[in-house]
């Protein structure tokens, strides 16, 4: 289990300790011994925690995956992760989220639930190790998130990626591994930094949407601009749709609006295993905010406001998530199972989402009956059609696979606005006029394109003259996205 501060080198860490239990483990069968590596039996698994600098997945996912092949490149080199692809994805959860703290509660339960289905993974693959790739969010309630995890997995050893403290929050984590051997590594910083992590993740968003078929396990990218793609259509209309509505994590808006923060954003796409997913939909009381950098000792742990009254700490509502698999808790799930949704409409667009509850706050999927399969870009919502345009790299067998047999609903949260998506047009004009340019300079006879109404052809943003000044006289500005004609 790797965890540390932000920047200290955890997923480095993680990458050449995965490439290394994947290449210098001893080998336990015949074909091994003369080979040298191990069988595609025995895969190395990989759960990433970090929603914020995901390994193998676009922003906002918890994921465990089956390794089976060295991972030679940073995270926007491998994307993706299907059925398609050498590594595999065996389960994920999207929080909807670049940060845990927005959510605690809901970053644990989804992390819980990995660790049972790697558990139950460990019948067909007893002799494949775990490696633990946590956030980088260790102050505050994390450090509780952070001992409870460590508590509740038993790893064989724990890493911590810095060897300059906090002193406190280390003799936390060393005495919460108990048994297993604790160790401090020294962080490996760069001197400069090159990129911050919104610049990061997105690349690996970008590298994610631009992903094509995978050949022989491995991927391929597509160059072209998002506008040059064909989106799947997916219905929302009333006969036969293709989702059960659109749910929000986070901030509370009115569902008039619905339509405008919906179009041109990022969305996770949720299989909903069981009407159990959605739980008890009354209204759940919001967390305290906590500042990163104030560490809580046991007086004054985060608590949560519940229904019937009285406070509970973190830890208490986590004491309770464990018990989740007794008989009693079974059995107030079971009266939820048949119980479908609520499913409301807006005026104006048809558009179906599940409303939150009277104080703004949306109780999140249950993740023991859901599951990620992956993220889309909603290009445009055709009205007149009563479908959704969506953008998403998943395979084909992927979304054949779902229908008709699974329900989906597509979640939108604190994602983070890919603004790249919409200038890629944009942005290859400009690099084809300076190639152009240079063409002609060496003397090479090019076809030169019309550029008439080249500015209005450009989607999904519009141009505004302010004036003649040639340092801002001319600003671009993001507009809605418009149905393909």
């Amino acid at each position: 289990m790797v965890c540390g501060p932000k920047g200290s080198g955890k997923s480095t860490f993680s990458r050449m300790l995965l490439n290394r239990l994947l290449t210098d483990r001893p080998p336990t069968k015949p074909r091994e011994v003369l080979t040298g590596f191990r069988s595609a039996q025995d895969p190395v698994f990989y759960l990433d925690l970090d929603p914020g600098q995901p390994e193998f997945s676009p922003q906002g996912q918890l994921s465990l995956l089956l390794i089976r092949e060295p991972v030679l490149g940073p995270p926007y080199t491998h994307p993706l992760a299907d059925c398609l692809t050498a590594n595999q994805t065996v389960r994920a959860h999207s929080i909807a989220s670049t940060n845990p703290k927005n959510d605690p509660i809901h970053f644990v339960t989804c992390a819980l639930d990995l660790v049972t289905r790697y558990r139950q993974m460990l019948q067909d693959f007893p002799s494949s190790p775990l490696i633990v790739n946590c956030p980088g969010w260790i102050l505050g309630s994390a450090l509780e998130v952070t001992t409870d995890l460590i508590r509740k997995l038993s790893p064989t050893n724990v890493v911590y990626t810095s060897q300059s403290g906090p002193a406190d929050i280390v003799r936390t984590l060393a005495q919460a591994a108990g048994q297993s051997v604790f160790n401090t590594v020294s962080s490996q910083m760069s001197a400069v930094t090159v990129h911050t992590s919104a610049q990061l993740r997105d690349m690996q968003t970008l590298s994610y949407f631009h992903t094509d078929t995978a050949i022989n396990g491995k991927l391929r990218w597509n160059a072209k601009p998002l506008t040059s793609a064909i989106p799947w259509k997916v219905s929302y209309g009333e006969d036969n749709p293709g989702i059960i509505g659109v749910m929000s994590y986070g901030e509370y808006f009115h569902s008039e609006f619905l339509s405008t923060v919906l179009n041109g954003t990022l969305v996770a796409v949720v299989v909903i295993e069981s009407n159990a997913a959605f739980g008890d939909r009354s209204p759940l009381p919001e967390t305290e905010s906590i500042a990163d950098d104030e560490v809580q000792d046991d007086e004054q742990q985060p608590t949560i406001q519940l229904d019937g009254g009285g406070l509970r700490s973190l830890s208490q509502i986590q004491a309770q998530l464990s018990e989740m698999n007794s008989a009693q808790a079974v059995s107030q799930v079971a009266d939820q199972v048949d119980t479908p949704p609520t499913v409301l409409r807006t005026e104006k667009e048809n558009l179906p989402y599940i409303p939150c509850g009277s104080s703004g706050y949306t109780k999140p999927l249950d993740p023991r009956y859901s599951h990620t399969i992956g993220m889309a870009l909603v290009r445009s919502i055709d009205v007149s059609t009563q479908t959704l345009l969506l953008l998403t790299p998943m395979s084909k067998e992927t979304i054949n696979g779902l229908y008709p047999d699974c329900q989906v609903v597509l979640v939108r949260g604190r994602f983070d606005t890919p603004s790249w998506s919409y200038t890629e047009k944009l942005s290859l004009r400009q690099h084809e006029k300076m190639r152009r340019r240079r063409r002609m300079k060496r003397g090479v006879e090019d076809v030169e394109e019309s550029d008439e109404d080249e500015e209005d052809s450009i989607p999904w943003v519009s141009q505004s003259k302010t004036g003649t000044n040639p340092a801002g006289g001319q600003v671009w500005r993001s507009s809605h996205f418009n149905p393909r004609k």
